[in-house]
Formats: structure tokens, C-alpha cells, sequence
């Protein structure tokens, strides 16, 4: 028998009979004596250290085999905590004396971990990729500075699968190439592919014989990064002025009054500037769906000329405000305009192709892309922006529109099923107008990397793995089910099942450092 085993085994005995000797025990365990002895010593010692038996029974050890192991797997590796604060951890609910928690000790054991996480991707991966080979896509890609390192992303949208995340020296196409060439090899149906239009990027899509789409997050990134923080600038520089101007003698009351009053107007034209300027931002947001009126639908040509007229509100209020454009961000803003709006004529025929797949009736088909899509679509995007107030009630209120013709309409009733319902919300999330899976990623890297001081090339592959196979959504689901409805066996579960036993404490050492101090 093993360590454990014994001591389950001798503390058994002794709960039912505390009064036996050491002999009979030995004789009842077949273990030799001098072991009984210093076993049933550790024990007592062990449990008055910690004020119970539990950890002494089967089941207790089991419960402790998982603790120890989910810490290290959530805090360790998916969160990125240090071996020393986890050993510091393990002291302070007094699990050091069943499990060696040293530093090193968790160390060798986050590494082993890392490494049986890269084996069930391995395995699990290579399913995925065959079950997507005549899969429809929407690929996403983005690159990500932190500090001077550069991460490489390039995912699933509808799903968030991500299919590559390295850690590279530069973002050039033949960079690019290396890790993902092969992935668009491979797959068939690359229906899009969204970025934020960098050369390497563009390319790559063309590679995949797909549409180039522009994202929408980048695309007012470039709006942000002119007017962000440039009203707070000149307003308090106006304000200082106008405090020493109120100190500064004039030869007149009347120049002094004239001069205060023109920086007061310059304050309420910022002010008026900064509000259209946000309004701006929150229409263009607004309007790029694929929908108008409600169920009408919104051709390319119509989003693009909502965007050029707001486009021209920036530029006056640039002009009004005197911000000076010295990156010409609003000519590239025009630029990626078309891109941008592509999308919407390229949702139309998606949606028209797939509805034709399920019915030919002309009534039915009117009934679920006039009525039962929009609906679909806008609670979706009401589930996107449960963080923002102004969008929540937005989205919201045309939810509320939606819903009311569409439960008044005679083929709801008796067409409104599960299946028409899992076809719309396929639909609704095929129009991936923005990579906002990638940029929520690049803040979870974003974590890991300051937290951790850095991330290595070998601790990439196993938070890629973690994401994909157990970061679940709010319905319970994985992005590799998401992707191809697969299911594999659940990851920490896995985990348990290959990890060694836990590592015994070595008292030696524990004594010492107790003399010591």
C-alpha cells in the first residue's frame, strides 16, 4: 500500500476502536509496527494542526485533491498568480501538513499541468479543425502590443474560437502567414474576415478568397483618438486663462469684458462640440445594422451614406472646436467607410440563400426575415450592450418594437418553434460587424501579462486551450461547441484524472524551519 492508503487504512480502525493496541493493529493492517506507530503519531499531530479528521478519511483526501489542483489550475495558470503567493495561500488554510506546498514544488506542478493542457488541446483540436473543414466561418484577426511584446489573434467570431494566438516578433504578412496559412488552407467557407485593415491583414484575407470587412471598433477608435481627450485639454486651458485674465489689470472694463466673454464662448462651443461629438459616436454605433424602420432592410449603399453624413458632422465640429488633425484619422475613417458597410448586402444574400434551404414558401419566408429576424437580431444586440445604459434602453426599446408586430402576425402561432428560433440567432450572429471577441481577449492577455509580469511562449498555448474548451458563456457552453457543436470531455475533470497524487509535505524541512525560528 501507499502512504495515503495506510494512513486511511489506520485511522479507519482506530475511529472504531480507539483502544486498540499497536499490535493488534499492525497484525489487522498487515503493517509493520514501527510504521503504525509513526503513522498513527503524524496523524494525531495533523489533526490537531488543523482542528479535524476529515482530511484523514478517503473522501476528505479526495475533496483536498481537488482543492489543491483547482487553485493551481484557476489562479496558477488561467489567472496567472505566482508559485510563491500560492504556497502563501496553501499555509494560510493549513494544508501544509498533507501537501508540499513549496514555491518550487508548485512550480514543477503548474509546469506539468501547462504540459497535459497542451496534450488535450492537441487531441481535441485536431477534431475541431476536421469538423470545420465545410464549416461557413467569420474570421477575425487582430495584433495587440503589450509592452514589447506582440500578440497575434486570429478567431471565430460567432463563436470566439480561437484558432491562433502567438506571441510573435512582428506583424508582417509572411509573419501572419506562418501561423495562420495553413488554417485557411484548409477550411472551404471563409464567408468574411474582419480586421482593422492593416496591409498584412488585407492580404490575408484575400488569401482565404473571402470578403475584407472593416471593424467597426477600429473604425471609431480613429474617431476617439481625435476627440477623446481634446475637450478636456482646451477647456481647462481655457479656464486657466480666463482665471488670469480676471487677475490681470486692463486699461478698460470694457476690453476686459470683451475678452472674457469670447473665451465663454468658446467654452459653450466645446461643450456643444463634445456633445454632438458624442451623439456622433453613439448614432454611427446605432445605425450600422443591417435593418431600417424596424424590418426593412438596409442595403451597403444606405449605411455608407449614414456614415459619410456623420463623417461630415465630425469635420465640423473639428472645424468649430479648432482641433487640429495632424494624423488625418477622419480622411482614414472615410477611407475605411466602404469596407465598413459592406457587410450589410453581403447579410442580405446570406440570410436569403439559408431561408430558401429551409422553405419555399413566400409567405413563410417574408414572415421570418420580416418579422422573427429583426427581433432575434435586436435581442442579441440588447445582449451585447447590457453594460451600457444609453444602448441597454436603445435596444431595448426597438426590442419592444419588434416583439409587438411580430406576436400579432398569423403564422406566429403555429411557425414559432425551436427551429425557426436557433435559425434566426444563427442568422443574428453572422453579422459580425466588429471583433469585439478579439479586443475582449486582448484584455483578458492584457490581465495575465501585467499580473504575471510578462507571458512566455509555453503559457500561451494553454491559456489559448483554456479558452476554448472551458471558459463558458452565460448558456453554459464552450467556444468549441459554439463553433461546431462538439463536445469534449470536460477539461479540469481531465485534469484530475491525469495529474499524479498530491505531493507529500516533507516535515524534515518543516521541523528545521520551526528550530530556526
Amino acid at each position: 500500500m501507499k502512504i495515503r492508503e495506510r494512513a486511511i487504512c489506520i485511522f479507519k480502525i482506530l475511529k472504531n476502536n480507539d483502544d486498540i493496541s499497536l499490535r493488534e493493529l499492525a497484525e489487522q493492517t498487515a503493517i509493520p509496527k514501527s510504521s503504525v506507530h509513526r503513522h498513527k503519531t503524524q496523524q494525531q499531530t495533523r489533526i490537531n494542526s488543523v482542528g479535524h479528521s476529515f482530511f484523514e478519511t478517503k473522501a476528505g483526501l479526495e475533496w483536498l485533491h481537488r482543492l489543491f489542483f483547482a487553485v493551481i489550475f484557476i489562479f496558477g495558470i488561467q489567472a496567472g498568480v505566482g508559485a510563491e503567493t500560492l504556497s502563501l495561500f496553501f499555509s494560510l488554510i493549513l494544508l501544509t501538513s498533507y501537501v508540499a506546498t513549496s514555491p518550487s514544488g508548485i512550480r514543477e506542478i503548474k509546469q506539468k499541468m501547462r504540459n497535459l493542457i497542451g496534450q488535450y488541446g492537441k487531441a481535441q483540436t485536431s477534431e475541431i479543425l476536421t469538423r470545420c473543414q465545410n464549416k461557413e466561418l467569420h474570421l477575425g484577426a487582430d495584433e495587440t502590443w503589450f509592452g514589447n511584446s506582440l500578440f497575434l489573434v486570429l478567431m471565430e467570431l460567432t463563436s470566439g474560437f480561437i484558432f491562433t494566438e502567438a506571441l510573435a516578433e512582428n506583424r508582417t504578412y509572411k509573419t501572419w502567414q506562418k501561423y495562420a496559412g495553413n488554417l485557411f488552407k484548409r477550411f472551404k467557407k471563409v464567408l468574411s474576415f474582419s480586421s482593422d485593415g492593416g496591409c498584412a491583414l488585407l492580404k490575408l484575407g484575400k488569401d482565404a478568397s473571402c470578403k475584407n470587412l472593416m471593424d467597426l471598433f477600429h473604425l471609431l477608435q480613429d474617431v476617439k483618438r481625435l476627440f477623446a481627450t481634446i475637450f478636456h485639454s482646451k477647456r481647462r486651458s481655457l479656464l486657466a486663462k480666463l482665471k488670469k485674465l480676471k487677475k490681470k489689470p486692463f486699461s478698460s472694463e470694457d476690453e476686459q469684458t470683451q475678452v472674457i466673454t469670447a473665451i465663454k464662448d468658446k467654452l459653450v462651443l466645446l461643450e456643444s462640440g463634445q456633445k454632438h461629438y458624442r451623439n456622433a459616436l453613439f448614432t454611427i454605433s446605432t445605425q450600422s445594422h443591417p435593418f431600417k424602420n424596424m424590418s426593412e432592410k438596409k442595403s451597403s449603399a444606405e449605411l455608407e451614406e449614414q456614415l459619410r453624413e456623420q463623417l461630415n458632422g465630425l469635420r465640423s465640429i473639428a472645424q468649430s472646436c479648432e482641433v487640429e488633425d495632424k494624423r488625418k484619422l477622419l480622411n482614414r475613417f472615410e477611407k475605411r467607410i466602404e469596407a465598413s458597410s459592406r457587410l450589410n448586402d453581403l447579410w442580405h444574400d446570406w440570410v436569403e440563400q439559408s431561408v430558401l434551404c429551409k422553405t419555399n414558401d413566400s409567405e413563410i419566408k417574408t414572415w421570418a426575415t420580416h418579422y422573427l429576424l429583426p427581433f432575434i437580431y435586436f435581442k442579441e444586440q440588447l445582449r451585447k450592450s447590457k453594460k451600457k445604459e444609453r444602448l441597454k434602453s436603445y435596444y431595448q426599446d426597438l426590442v419592444e418594437k419588434a416583439k409587438a408586430p411580430l406576436e400579432a402576425h398569423p403564422l406566429t402561432e403555429d411557425h414559432l418553434t425551436e427551429d425557426w428560433m436557433s435559425w434566426a440567432k444563427a442568422m443574428a450572429l453572422k453579422y459580425q460587424r466588429t471583433t469585439s471577441a478579439i479586443e475582449g481577449r486582448n484584455a483578458r492577455l492584457a490581465q495575465h501579462y501585467f499580473s504575471s509580469r510578462g507571458v512566455r511562449r509555453t503559457h500561451i498555448k494553454s491559456l489559448t486551450i483554456i479558452h476554448n474548451f472551458w471558459i463558458k458563456r452565460d448558456d453554459n457552453s464552450t467556444a468549441a461547441q459554439r463553433l461546431c457543436g462538439f463536445k469534449p470531455p470536460d477539461l479540469f475533470e481531465w485534469l484530475l484524472k491525469n495529474m499524479r497524487e498530491l505531493p507529500l509535505p516533507r516535515n524534515g524541512c518543516a521541523k528545521i524551519t520551526a528550530s530556526i525560528c
